[in-house]
């Protein structure tokens, strides 16, 4: 996530849950079909949900509402 951070030029923490362990922690598997829904949540520094995010079309929304949300909380 490196990257992605790198590209959108901010200076925290991403994750991405590859093996899908958090997924499974916060109940975003699919009832029917494969895999699991995409969803975004911005976690502050105290462990406190503060936005979920669900959008199964637009990949960009996510990292957009996240960083706007981040950018406002500051």
């Amino acid at each position: 996530m490196r990257g992605l951070a790198k590209h959108l030029g901010i200076s925290y923490p991403l994750a991405s849950d590859t093996e899908g362990q958090v997924g499974a922690l916060y109940d975003v598997r699919r009832r029917f079909g494969p895999g699991n829904h995409r969803v975004t949540y911005v976690i502050d520094g105290e462990g406190i949900i503060r936005d979920v995010h669900r959008n199964e079309l637009s990949v960009a929304s996510h990292w957009r509402r996240a960083l706007l949300k981040v950018k406002n909380s500051t």
